[in-house]
């Protein structure tokens, strides 16, 4: 993350960016602080070491000016954690959410209930539900009156972070109950709590226990494993649309545009925060069906990377309505190169992958699955399929594939690398 902090630009205007009302690492590593463009304001902020160009608030600010803190290390903690304990509340389940768990605490209308937090966090913000059914609450810090919090929401209906402190030394009991409001619009006095994110005392994380380096997001294809050994240890690559994934490696930056715990930088995938031709390698899987202007996206990918550098993509073909509503347009192989030679980089490998029963197992499973043909039937037509699938040679899959992928190199005006390497029989491959 140092590295890619050098490189960041305006989302808008690409130009340089300020940093005020910060506080930082002695190394660099910013905790929390605003961004600012000289010609489009504000344009993002730092939330707990996390760098985000979407959710931008007046929550989380540091105070104003430069202030230097300690290291830290960052964890988002459910609200089943052990550290959490409550009275009056059940289990609500809002269904999949990019918090990476689905269930929260809710109370409808109780007028008794609490949550009471017990911690050594450093810096806390707790996750509520924001809507227009919200009521108020009270927050208390060792006994103490922090603040008093309105969840009230008229037009969005989101889990949001709301700091609750910041450098605060020392164990902590934090209390929370229902407030009084005089919130006149608000329908009701619901509360959902998902949990808190927090930052701890890097040099007593490890006696904590606290962990925050685990993937939980999809597993990495076997291309990363044969492009990372080839690149060199000041690298720096681009995990375009990460998820709640993390690879150990410090070369990675992960972008993302839904709140997940694990990704380093926030932002929109049309309008990417960094510098042109900062990246050596820029992956992106099961994204671009996601975007609204695939070809804006590719030309955003296609200026971060360096000239010689190396793109790899996975995107939808074959695969029915998923991750609504933001799922926009599949690609065929000839429809993922296009929007990348488009783009300006040269087409080195395209293939296909995924087997027909696969697809039409999602088919069924989201569409005529819930009823219509009863388990068995399902079965029956995927064992079928299945038969198929071994008798489909590769060509003929090309037609039915469930995803396409895209090997891009940017032309460097000498002699590129990866079109050679790309050419090796080493290269991993979907063909079969």
């Amino acid at each position: 993350m140092l590295k890619v902090t050098q490189h960041l630009v305006c989302p808008i205007c690409k130009s340089s960016l300020e940093k005020i009302n910060f506080s930082e690492t002695l190394e660099g590593s910013m905790k929390f602080g605003e961004l600012i463009c000289d010609t489009d304001g504000k344009v993002g902020q730092v939330n707990f070491g996390k760098l985000d160009f979407i959710r931008t608030s007046d929550f989380g600010l540091s105070e104003p000016g430069h202030h230097i803190c300690k290291d830290f290390t960052y964890k988002r903690v459910p609200w089943n954690d052990s550290s959490i304990t409550s009275s009056g509340l059940v289990r609500h389940d809002l269904g999949w959410n990019a918090e990476g768990y689905s269930g929260v605490l809710f109370n409808e209308n109780n007028e008794e209930w609490e949550i009471i937090i017990q911690t050594n966090a450093t810096d806390l913000g707790i996750r509520c539900l924001s809507h227009n059914w919200s009521g108020a609450i009270n927050i208390k810090i060792n006994d103490q009156p922090a603040k008093i919090l309105d969840l009230y929401s008229e037009s969005e209906s989101d889990i949001k972070l709301y700091m609750i402190f910041q450098n605060l030394e020392g164990s902590k009991t934090i209390k929370i109950t229902p407030a009084i409001s005089t919130n006149k619009l608000s329908h009701g006095k619901q509360l959902f709590f998902s949990g808190y994110d927090a930052c701890f005392d890097k040099d007593k994380a490890e006696k904590l226990r606290v962990r925050s380096e685990e993937n939980r997001g999809n597993g990495f294809p076997k291309m990363y494993d044969w492009i990372l050994p080839r690149l060199s240890d000041d690298a720096l690559v681009l995990d375009c649309g990460s998820g709640d994934r993390r690879f150990k490696d410090s070369r990675f930056v992960g972008f993302e545009y839904l709140p997940f715990e694990l990704p380093d930088v926030f932002g929109d995938g049309h309008a990417l925060p960094f510098a042109d031709s900062i990246f050596d390698v820029v992956f992106s899987q099961a994204v671009m069906e996601h975007m609204r202007d695939p070809y804006l996206a590719a030309r955003e990918i296609t200026r971060v990377l360096k000239p010689g550098g190396l793109v790899y993509i996975e995107s939808a073909f074959m695969q029915p309505l998923h991750a609504v509503p933001y799922h926009f347009f599949n690609t065929t192989p000839w429809g993922i190169e296009v929007l990348f030679t488009e783009a300006g980089l040269s087409s080195e490998v395209v293939e296909w992958f995924g087997p027909l029963s696969e697809s039409v197992r999602w088919y069924l499973n989201v569409s005529v699955g819930g009823g219509v043909l009863s388990k068995l039937e399902r079965e029956v037509i995927i064992k079928i399929l299945q038969r198929s699938d071994r008798r489909t040679n590769y060509e003929s899959l090309k037609s039915v594939a469930s995803a396409v992928a895209f090997w891009g190199v940017k032309p460097s005006g000498k002699g590129d690398l990866w079109n050679i390497a790309l050419k090796k029989p080493d290269r991993p491959t979907f063909k079969y």
